[in-house]
């Protein structure tokens, strides 16, 4: 594959606008967590929403709601206000309490009528307020406006704007969120960290903007070639990492050599030249050792990617 550079292009631009149309393509309409102990009525809610294709989960256990929400990852909670054991708002400030939950959209669903009450209620941690009843329609369209403004402020907090991918900060809490789920499961969790090989001496003899082609291009290779539940980011200027649910350090390995060779073959062009890059990548995973904290689990695949550099780079260490 060949990949010219129109210096006319706002490339950043382009890869935002691009990766937002493929999220719609996809057909992806966000995820809502329904909490509500009228099981029948949490149940209407979801097939309401289903229909509109929002994916819903309802709690089962309101003394698991941690441990389900941090398994299902909505993009919103939908709850009551007052059950039976637990309150609205008591179950909201303890989501706030948890860093990974602190920005995920909490709206009381509540046949509460009374203003003050409903602005008191939102004060302990909810971000809207719907009233029951409510019809069906008014329903789906509520959520549906929400979800989807929800989704491009977390695009814009989340995502780098040259790439799309997930920013520096944003992945580091993806690889904590996935060790604390494959402690739980006992399933394995691997992270690659991925870095262009002489990308410095690229900026410097094509310039910048060839150098954010091959940024791109290594970017939507790693979108293209993981699986739905990996999360690919970018960590910092040309270097990259990868968060690898129920993955052993071999599947690790082996996914990251295929993507290896595959960027091998992409041939850039810039000033009428062509010319090729590669990547040294590094893999940690939980199926070789344990660790205490995602930082640590980091850090040991930060050094394995040193260990390929060191040992020639363009491979998997």
């Amino acid at each position: 594959s060949r990949l010219l550079l129109d210096s006319s292009i706002d490339v950043p631009n382009m890869i935002a606008t691009l990766s937002e149309l493929v999220e719609q393509a996809n057909g992806y309409h966000g995820r809502v967590f329904i909490v509500d102990d009228d099981r029948l009525l949490a149940e209407h809610y979801a097939l309401v929403l289903n229909s509109v294709g929002i994916e819903t989960r309802i709690m089962q256990n309101v003394r698991n709601i941690v441990h389900e929400l941090l398994s299902f990852q909505p993009d919103l909670v939908l709850m009551d206000i007052y059950m039976p054991d637990y309150s609205g708002t008591e179950l909201a400030g303890v989501l706030r309490q948890y860093q990974s939950l602190k920005r995920l959209p909490i709206v009381f669903l509540s046949s509460e009528a009374n203003k003050f009450l409903q602005i008191k209620a939102m004060a302990q941690g909810a971000d809207d307020f719907l009233t029951k009843p409510i019809a069906d329609a008014e329903l789906a369209q509520a959520i549906k406006v929400r979800l989807r403004r929800s989704l491009q402020i977390r695009q814009l907090i989340e995502k780098d704007g040259l790439t799309a991918l997930i920013k520096h900060s944003a992945i580091k809490e993806v690889a904590a969120l996935e060790l604390e789920r494959a402690e739980r499961s006992g399933k394995p969790l691997s992270v690659v960290m991925l870095d262009i090989d002489f990308f410095k001496s690229v900026n410097d003899r094509y310039g910048h903007a060839t150098g954010d082609i091959v940024i791109t291009a290594l970017a939507t290779m790693l979108r293209k070639r993981i699986r739905k539940t990996d999360k690919a980011g970018r960590y910092g200027g040309e270097e990259f990492m990868l968060v690898l649910p129920d993955c052993s350090s071999e599947q690790a390995r082996q996914l990251t050599a295929q993507i290896l060779q595959a960027f091998r073959q992409l041939q850039f062009s810039a000033a009428e030249q062509l010319f090729q890059c590669s990547f040294s990548a590094g893999v940690a995973s939980t199926s070789d050792s344990s660790y205490a904290n995602a930082d640590l689990l980091i850090a040991a695949a930060d050094t394995a990617l040193y260990q390929a550099k060191q040992a020639g780079r363009d491979r998997v260490c």
